[in-house]
């Protein structure tokens, strides 16, 4: 009430205040909508809000009072208020910059292929799944420049005085759309470097007819595009009306208004497409423009949906100066055409005009695929890569696209190379490389167990009794194994089967008097699949006594390797072995005693001879084999050293004379025969 009187009294300033009032709320607005959005954070935005509304409208208040030149106790207050306000205001605002700058990156685990390819992934995190995006890029690791070229050419080239459509063929997964990607960016540096007489190119996508709920809203979607690209004068409600028409032609809509029904006949709506039409064409014409239209995926459609998409092409959106490049699926859009809408495969030669193949060559896919994952393999396993040599040949042999190749290796990777370290990663990822490319073979490996496994075969009972009658076991596992190799489906796969469970390859019964580099303790150490005792970790992953057995012997190693007095590791010696049955916590101990530091082998030495009869799960010829393996590969002085630490055990002599055959015997075995 005390400003309208203020107002009354100055009544020629009325006007002009009142529209420095429109303006300064309408600048009140943007600050609140703009600033608001630079001063709070995900945590407190109703807070910081509130906070800078109350202040502008303490600032607007106090304003008032000193026009009406109120002296009172309330500008004291607001004016404190205000003071308090701005202090607060600045204080979220420092913070929102210290918490920008604070703030930590967090590395992605998702890569893109070319990265892959061209750096690797060195910075990787190998306890997080390396990932390859799957989005539509604008580049070309496949060698198809020839393609590119050949679409480009085909839209460059044509000045057809009718639509140009254009067929993009490949199966899904081919790189349909990457190739699209790539013309479409070419075509917009052909526009920005373009001669004054070249044609200027429109280029509209997005247009994906399955994402769409029914045909009319496609088409709308699309004619309405090609009015606002073509550049002619059309205004929001006449393209409106333009849309109406070509609704009502459609499919007898209820767009359209009974009004509208009445006033025009079907002839006559057939005459109002085709003047729109002639203007966009001519609109077209006089700016040297080409529209040119891409549709990915119309084979995802419906059929009906996709048959309606031709009937247009041909009757509605026939325009000159138009080109429209179709990606599709031949095998799909001639299912869709012959079965679901029992319509003749050759009307499809009638609408397109132009095929081209995305054939994509074989040996540089092969190239990129073997590259990119040994790369990410390179990650999990920094020290052997050559041992997944054959499991990658068989991947990328049987890889058809890149985008196979992108979910085969995040569906299947992480999982076997990141966990369960206790099993042997080749082993464990060729499994799982079956189980997802032929989960029929992955479950006749499973079921079919005694077949295949070929160590350690007395630890499983059903193996063990059929193998009483050697002969016609062996007859029937034969008989087995051809039946897999002569199987179609089975065939890609054979190789690493065969090599997984050591096919042919016996290493009790060599056929060719060699054994495999695999011998017994190759498959203890690495827990094999081919060994019965590790067979149903492979498909379970469980643990088992023997897994728990040996990660215990290796702790013990870790722990034998830092210590430094000898009380220590025969404390930590003790304590192990009494855990599980000594006999087979000793044969893991001697499959990783290599693990050991050479200066702490004699040291160790010293104390499982030290132990000897005075632990009973010691066994004593156990023992001897340790302490032989111990100090194999040590150095003299070190053996010197053990001799003089032991020499007046008198109590020990049949021990000390077994060390000495022990060594003797190696030195018999390892020498010529000339030379014993």
């Amino acid at each position: 009430s005390r400003l309208v009187l203020w107002l009354c009294e100055y009544a020629h300033y009325q006007l002009s205040f009142i529209l420095g009032c429109v303006c300064t709320i309408s600048v009140l607005i943007a600050m609140i909508n703009y600033i608001g959005k630079i001063i709070t954070t995900s945590l407190s935005d109703i807070i910081d809000r509130c906070i800078f509304i109350c202040g502008i409208a303490t600032l607007i208040y106090t304003v008032m009072l000193n026009l009406l030149d109120e002296n009172s106790w309330k500008i004291y207050v607001l004016s404190a208020m205000l003071f308090l306000y701005i202090h607060i205001i600045v204080y979220r605002v420092y913070r929102y910059y210290i918490l920008q700058n604070c703030s930590v990156s967090v590395n992605t685990n998702l890569y893109d292929l070319k990265d892959i390819y061209e750096k690797g992934v060195e910075d990787a995190n190998p306890n997080m799944p390396i990932l390859i995006s799957d989005e539509a890029v604008e580049y070309d690791l496949l060698e198809r420049e020839f393609i590119i070229n050949n679409l480009l050419n085909d839209i460059q080239a044509c000045q057809s005085e009718r639509s140009f459509v254009i067929g993009l063929e490949g199966e899904w997964g081919s790189g349909k759309t990457t190739i699209v990607n790539i013309v479409k960016a070419r075509l917009n540096k052909h526009n920005i470097n373009k001669v004054s007489d070249a044609n200027r190119y429109v280029v509209l996508s997005d247009f994906n007819l399955w994402l769409y709920n029914n045909n009319e809203t496609f088409l709308l979607e699309m004619f309405d595009a090609i009015l606002k690209a073509s550049g002619a004068t059309y205004s929001f409600i006449r393209r409106k009306k333009a849309e109406l028409v070509l609704s009502e032609l459609l499919a007898h809509n209820n767009m359209t208004s009974v009004i509208n029904t009445l006033l025009f006949t079907p002839k006559k709506l057939g005459n109002r497409l085709q003047k729109i039409k002639r203007d966009i064409e001519q609109y077209l014409k006089c700016n040297n423009k080409v529209l040119v239209l891409f549709i990915d995926d119309i084979d995802r459609a419906l059929p009906e949906n996709v048959v309606f998409l031709f009937k247009a092409l041909s009757l509605i959106l026939d325009l000159k100066r138009t080109i429209y490049i179709l990606s599709y699926d031949p095998k799909q859009l001639q299912h869709i055409f012959s079965t679901g809408m029992q319509i003749d495969p050759k009307y499809i030669e009638k609408i397109i005009h132009s095929r081209i193949k995305v054939d994509v060559p074989s040996a540089t896919m092969v190239d990129v695929c073997r590259k990119c994952l040994s790369n990410i393999l390179a990650v999990y396993s920094r020290d052997n890569n050559d041992i997944y040599d054959k499991l990658i040949s068989c991947i990328v042999s049987n890889i058809s696209n890149i985008r196979e190749f992108k979910r085969m290796v995040n569906s299947i990777l992480y999982a076997p190379m990141a966990y369960n370290t206790h099993l042997y990663k080749p082993d464990l990822l060729s499994i799982e490389y079956i189980k997802y490319a032929n989960f029929q073979l992955y479950q006749e490996i499973y079921q079919n167990k005694i077949y295949f496994i070929s160590c350690d075969t007395e630890y499983d009972i059903d193996v063990s009794i059929r193998t009483i009658n050697h002969d016609e076991f062996e007859k029937e596992k034969a008989e087995f194994w051809n039946r897999l190799k002569k199987s179609m489906d089975y065939a890609p796969y054979i190789d690493i089967v065969s090599d997984l469970f050591l096919q042919n390859k016996s290493i009790y019964d060599s056929h060719d008097g060699t054994s495999d580099i695999r011998d017994n303790k190759h498959v203890a150490k690495y827990a094999r699949i081919c060994s019965a005792i590790y067979f149903e970790l492979y498909f379970n992953y469980i643990s088992n006594v023997y897994i728990e057995i040996k990660n215990d012997v290796l702790r013990f190693i870790a722990i034998a390797n830092n210590v430094e007095s000898a009380d220590d590791l025969i404390s930590a010696f003790t304590t192990s072995i009494n855990k599980y049955e000594s006999l087979i916590w000793f044969k893991f101990f001697i499959l990783f005693i290599n693990d050991i530091f050479k200066e702490k082998a004699t040291l160790l030495a010293e104390v499982v001879f030290q132990l000897i009869y005075c632990n009973n799960k010691l066994n004593p010829s156990v023992a001897v084999e340790c302490i032989y393996e111990l100090l194999k590969n040590s150095e003299e002085d070190a053996v010197h050293s053990f001799c003089q630490s032991i020499h007046s055990s008198y109590s020990k002599l049949s021990i000390i004379e077994h060390i000495k055959m022990r060594t003797a015997k190696n030195i018999y075995e390892n020498v010529e025969y000339d030379e014993v």
